[in-house]
Order: C-alpha cells, then sequence, then structure tokens
C-alpha cells in the first residue's frame, strides 16, 4: 500500500465517463426551486424504443407518487408523427434538485427530459 500523496488519489475516470462529467458540469443548471404556478413537463425520448418508455415512465411515476408536492406535472408521451401527447398527472410533485438527481440515477441520460416552466 503507498504511502504519501499518492495514497489519497482516486483513479482516473474512464474516457466516456469524464467527458459526459464534464459536459454534465458546464450544462446550464435546471433550476432549484419551482414557483407557485410552475409545471414540470416530463418528455420521454422517443428513439428508445416502447418497452423501453414503458419502464421509464413507471419509474418515473413511482418517483413522483414517493414524492408528493405542489407543482403540476404534465407527461408528453411520443406518438406518430413526432408531436408528444400531453397528459397532466392528478397529483404534483415535490419538484428539487433531489428529484432530478433520483431521475437521472434511474434512468440515466437520454430516456427522459424535465422541463420546468
Amino acid at each position: 500500500m503507498p504511502l504519501g500523496p499518492e495514497a489519497d488519489e482516486e483513479p482516473a475516470l474512464p474516457d466516456e465517463i469524464g467527458r459526459r462529467e464534464a459536459a454534465l458540469a458546464e450544462a446550464p443548471t435546471q433550476p432549484r426551486d419551482a414557483g407557485a404556478d410552475a409545471v414540470l413537463h416530463v418528455r420521454f425520448a422517443d428513439a428508445v424504443g416502447h418497452e423501453h418508455i414503458v419502464s421509464a415512465m413507471e419509474t418515473v411515476q413511482a418517483l413522483f407518487r414517493d414524492r408528493p408536492g405542489a407543482t403540476r406535472v404534465v407527461l408528453h408521451l411520443p406518438a406518430a408523427g413526432g408531436s408528444g401527447l400531453p397528459l397532466e398527472l392528478r397529483r404534483g410533485v415535490a419538484y428539487d434538485a433531489e428529484l432530478l438527481a433520483d431521475v437521472r440515477r434511474r434512468l440515466g441520460e437520454g430516456v427522459v427530459e424535465l422541463t420546468l416552466a
């Protein structure tokens, strides 16, 4: 076991992960708090396939169910022709940075896009 400064260093990230993390660090920051009239728009990527979208929708709904709050939620479901079908959920969600992190952890990048309007 090495002693000295090298003992505290972690191994380098693989190049692909390092590039992705660097891009995320430079990306615009999502708002941390939703205003009183805010609506969370959830758009599912059409390119990931029907089965993956269904699984992603179930995951998102489970996360939202565990985080009830005042922010309205509108799901935009992929449809033939390119225009997403909007579906407003009956219950709101507690929107915060942890919600965004949970969605990203569970689904990864490119499956769902969350925007606050």
